[in-house]
């Protein structure tokens, strides 16, 4: 059960790490007729913590390497659209156990919006996601699939500082089928609330986000059903440094971790690095 919430909380701080010149790098959105390819590397780490009777606090870890890539099209100044998806390979760790894991990330698409004013710029985002999951250790196969919805607002302090929004709402739809005897998941879907503030220089980006996270799976195994819920607090850093005028080079670093105890679980955290480049066309 452990490596299932693992697994359910990596799928849902994924979804939500969604991130021009003339708005933010934190919601970068391809201008008219332009197109642009991003590729990152990344590492995530997640640790749940858990008090079992006569055994005491124990830990199980997941960390895992990956690959995201994203290709985007300016339509209009209004309107962009673009896919993502990308690979992770890791392993989930807990005292007698070690589990490998791999496979595809999600398979997203979706369509941005933009609305410009003197001083502001109303945002939005519409996005259906895709994923396939198999895995061995669980005999457990399933797809999942992702509708999200992001309405935001960003204020343009002076002439090299951002201050803006975002808040999102995920419906999913899941659909597991397991092997020998095991359960079933629902995700119930999660409500994402960002702020965020960035600094320009030349085109060079440094920004800071917090944001909160509030969502949960059902368990079904039989008649038994077990309601998990959780509360999540974001704190991240990022950054965009341009190369020439065709390219950047961007990178992240986001620190999660649960806000009371969460259902079935004592508390959890876990941190996610990335960088890599952006090409325009």
């Amino acid at each position: 059960m452990k490596k299932l919430l693992l697994t359910v909380l990596l799928s849902v701080v994924a979804t939500n790490a969604f991130g021009h010149d003339i708005s933010s790098e934190y919601f970068y959105q391809a201008k008219k007729g332009e197109t642009f390819v991003e590729g990152n590397l990344l590492y995530r780490s997640l640790t749940i913590s858990q008090n079992i009777p006569f055994t005491g606090e124990v830990d199980t870890d997941l960390n895992d390497l990956g690959f995201k890539a994203h290709v985007e099209y300016g339509f209009n100044e209004t309107y962009s659209g673009y896919f993502s998806t990308g690979y992770f390979s890791g392993e989930t760790e807990s005292p007698g156990n070690t589990t490998d894991f791999k496979g595809l990330e999600m398979l997203n698409f979706g369509l941005k919006y933009s609305r410009y004013e003197e001083k502001s710029r109303y945002i939005g985002r519409a996005n259906i996601g895709y994923g396939l999951e198999k895995r061995d250790d669980e005999n457990r196969t399933g797809n999942e699939l992702v509708v999200n919805l992001a309405v935001g607002y960003e204020y343009h302090l002076n002439d090299t500082g951002s201050l803006g929004a975002l808040l999102s709402y995920a419906v999913v739809a899941t659909d597991t089928k397991t092997e020998n005897g095991g359960g079933e998941i629902a995700n119930k879907g999660n409500v994402d609330l960002t702020t965020y503030y960035e600094h320009m220089v030349d085109q060079t980006v440094i920004g800071g986000k917090l944001a909160y996270t509030k969502g949960g799976i059902n368990y079904f195994q039989g008649f038994y059903q077990e309601d998990f819920d959780f509360d999540i607090v974001t704190i991240g850093a990022y950054g965009r440094i341009p190369m020439s005028e065709t390219m950047y080079l961007v990178a992240a670093a986001d620190y999660r971790m649960s806000v009371g105890e969460p259902e079935g679980i004592d508390s959890f955290g876990g941190f996610e690095i990335s960088a890599g480049a952006r090409l325009l066309f």
